[in-house]
């Protein structure tokens, strides 16, 4: 090993040593340096599979890259090659080699395709299998490895080529059983989920509404939209009602009575109608307020309305219409 990166940058001290170290876990595993490119280890593996030997290339790489450097991330960037390698080889080779690290205790990193799942690597993967991805749990490139790697998902065959089933009707058996999973994680969902207090039909919040949508396919008991509504407030006592149940308590229903507020909401401001001072109108005055001329709505809006004078609306008006008749003649 050579204390130098692929860049020819220097290697210093603490780092080179660690690399070191990590190059003896690396010969024990089985792998060798690469004579051309130093601080590139590497190992061909051999598969036996369906009646034939399948070959591939680990790469351990301390070299370091343009984005990360090796003095700032040690550890071998792993990774299966060469680039014309059948996906489900590099999978199913990732996998073992990744376990055989792990068990040897020898650091190693991934390249940030490889930590994260993204469409990038949805569009890796076959065309004819990616419906059949939104029922896997499929949350890192890691856990598609492990989906496809040359072994069927639902019978167990090994099938060596890529892709998640060995025939179309493994595929239509895991399709019904996704369906039939994901229909019981609903139901079990919507059993949990809480009921009103008055009718015990179930409740839901306006951002529910875009989850029920999505599974509107699979039918809905009878559910409402929640109100939490306050049967008292000092001290605080709500209850959850549906929006009929709610909607009857505030028309005052006798058979709702119970949940009828016992006190007022407090800081709540309070009116009452009396004749206004501008016209045949009622206005809202606040209890408790001295209003010599009490105005409705319409009258505060005249008054407002004089006091800033012409609006920007009734001038613009009326510069057209003074522009039209000194024109008219050029029309």
């Amino acid at each position: 090993m050579k204390p130098v990166d692929k860049f020819g940058n220097p290697i210093y001290g603490r780092t080179f040593q660690r690399m070191l170290r990590i190059g003896e876990f690396l010969t024990k595993c089985g792998y060798r340096e690469s004579e051309n490119k130093p601080n590139l280890f590497y190992l061909h593996k051999t598969l036996i599979a369906c009646g034939r030997s399948w070959k591939a290339i680990c790469f351990a790489d301390m070299r370091g890259t343009d984005i990360i450097k090796i003095w700032e991330e040690t550890e071998p960037l792993f990774y299966v090659g060469p680039e014309n390698t059948p996906r489900w080889l590099k999978n199913r080779v990732h996998l073992e080699e990744t376990e055989r690290f792990k068990a040897a205790d020898v650091p190693y990193r991934l390249s940030y395709e490889a930590e994260m799942f993204d469409d990038e690597s949805m569009l890796r993967a076959s065309e004819s299998d990616l419906a059949e991805l939104g029922y896997v749990d499929v949350s890192s490139l890691s856990d598609l490895m492990e989906a496809e790697n040359g072994i069927c998902v639902v019978c167990g065959k090994d099938f060596c080529d890529d892709g998640l089933f060995c025939s179309e009707d493994c595929k239509e058996v895991f399709k019904k059983q996704a369906k039939e999973e994901e229909e019981k994680q609903y139901r079990e969902a919507i059993d949990q989920w809480p009921r009103c207090d008055a009718c015990n039909v179930r409740v839901y919040t306006v951002e529910d509404s875009i989850w029920i949508e999505h599974h509107k396919e699979y039918g809905f008991p009878e559910m409402r939209l929640q109100h939490i509504h306050h049967i008292s407030y000092e001290p605080e006592a709500t209850v959850l009602l549906c929006d009929r149940c709610h909607a009857k308590v505030r028309s005052n229903d006798p058979k709702y009575s119970k949940y009828v507020p016992v006190d007022s909401r407090p800081n709540k401001r309070k009116y009452r109608r009396v004749p206004c001072s501008g016209c045949a109108r009622k206005a809202l005055v606040e209890i408790g307020s001295e209003d010599s001329r009490p105005l409705c709505y319409r009258c505060r809006q005249k008054e407002k309305a004089a006091e800033k004078g012409p609006s920007h609306y009734y001038s613009t008006r009326n510069l057209g219409r003074e522009l039209a008749d000194k024109f008219s003649d050029r029309l």
